[in-house]
């Protein structure tokens, strides 16, 4: 007989869901989770597709999402989702908008 798995309800998967920090996500695994320099990550402009992840830690889901940087004030970036999530469907979305920093960006593709 398979067991049951707990369903955790969806607002309560949102709500744990963040995104990642990648220089403490490199800080626990350096060998294996390479990250680009700071300044590089830093300079990050409009027009810049950046590569963030998210976790959502109740369900032991993660995912990596590419993001188009549509506005920068000093560190704080804000842009929206291009990619169709797959693990996080329902969580996050397609043209969503989210706002982070460079400590959260572990790819850049220049535009």
């Amino acid at each position: 007989m398979r067991r049951r798995e707990k369903r955790i309800p969806r607002w309560k998967r949102a709500e744990a869901l963040h995104l990642v920090d990648v220089d403490e996500r490199h800080r626990e695994h350096p060998e294996t989770f390479g990250i680009l320099p700071l300044e590089q990550r830093r300079g990050a402009a409009v027009g810049d597709a950046v590569k963030l992840i998210w976790e959502e830690p109740l369900s032991d889901r993660g995912e990596r999402l590419w993001v188009q940087v549509t506005a920068k004030e000093a560190d704080r970036l804000t842009g929206y989702i291009d990619n169709d999530p797959v693990d996080l469907a329902g969580l996050l979305s397609a043209d969503q908008v989210v706002e982070f920093g460079p400590e959260h960006i572990a790819q850049i593709w220049e535009g």
